[in-house]
């Protein structure tokens, strides 16, 4: 199969990535976590049209021109392709992929549910320096499972975030629509958000500013309290809950203004 245009070497991930042993999770993958193969036609179709900016009719632009929901081969078995925007300069060089980051975050993290990555690349395109292609995650986001009242999916909110919470998962992207209720449980996307290293330290910041934006994209409604408090519960937080809730509900108003801005309002 001929090579789509911009693609450089590929690498799929492995069926068995979920159940390696964390050692082979290493900052740079060896044999034993990849495998040969090339890349499904579809998808390979799905990369050339976007990165000659002619998506598709069935290309669902989840955000344009960078993230797309492609129909699969099959039903039920579309994936999201992601094109990671240029960075230039000599620093984007020398730091590592953030497709291939999105990867590591997905093994660093499991068994917290996130959909499967599929394949990974650089790109040598004017406009995008990599790929990433995962599973569909079907099912509304959290803002839209809060707007439908899906009692199931809100009660399960806070016992998933405090699971997240007690992996020290620090995603630094976290808000409403980065949350998929998909299958009766909850998923986290966006993967390259995740941060590690001195960020730990900032922990609590990064949480409080998470609420922030989740209560935006939830319309700052009173019924956010509820979760919240029930998340530092599951999460055994001894955190002041009103005063927490006090800095949470600033970082709102922060968001709020910001967004006002851009002509972007609560639970737009």
């Amino acid at each position: 199969m001929a090579r789509p245009p911009g693609v450089g070497s590929r690498v799929p991930i492995s069926d068995a990535v979920p159940r390696l042993p964390s050692s082979l999770a290493t900052p740079d993958f060896t044999a034993n976590s990849l495998r040969a193969g090339g890349v499904p036609p579809f998808v390979a179709a799905a990369l050339s049209r976007l990165l000659a900016g002619q998506p598709g009719p069935d290309d669902v632009p989840l955000k344009p021109r960078f993230v797309y929901q492609i129909p699969g081969e099959t039903p039920n078995q579309d994936v999201v392709l992601k094109l990671y925007p240029r960075r230039h300069g000599l620093g984007p060089k020398l730091r590592q992929s953030r497709a291939k980051q999105a990867v590591q975050a997905y093994l660093k993290i499991f068994p917290i549910a996130s959909p499967k990555p599929i394949f990974w690349d650089r790109l040598d395109h004017p406009d995008y320096d990599g790929v990433l292609v995962c599973a569909f995650a079907a099912g509304p986001s959290l803002r839209d499972a809060w707007k439908l009242h899906d009692e199931a999916a809100l009660a399960a909110l806070p016992q998933f975030l405090a699971q997240l919470f007690t992996s020290g998962t620090l995603h630094g992207d976290l808000h409403g629509r980065n949350l998929i209720w998909s299958h009766g449980a909850w998923q986290v996307i966006d993967l390259d958000g995740i941060r590690s290293g001195l960020h730990g330290l900032r922990r609590r910041k990064i949480w409080e500013r998470a609420w922030g934006r989740m209560l935006f994209d939830l319309e700052g409604a009173p019924g956010v309290r509820p979760l919240f408090d029930a998340f530092l519960d599951e999460a055994k937080l001894t955190w002041s809950p009103d005063e927490t809730w006090a800095r949470i509900l600033g970082i709102y108003e922060e968001v709020c203004a910001k967004r006002a801005k851009l002509g972007v309002f609560p639970g737009d």
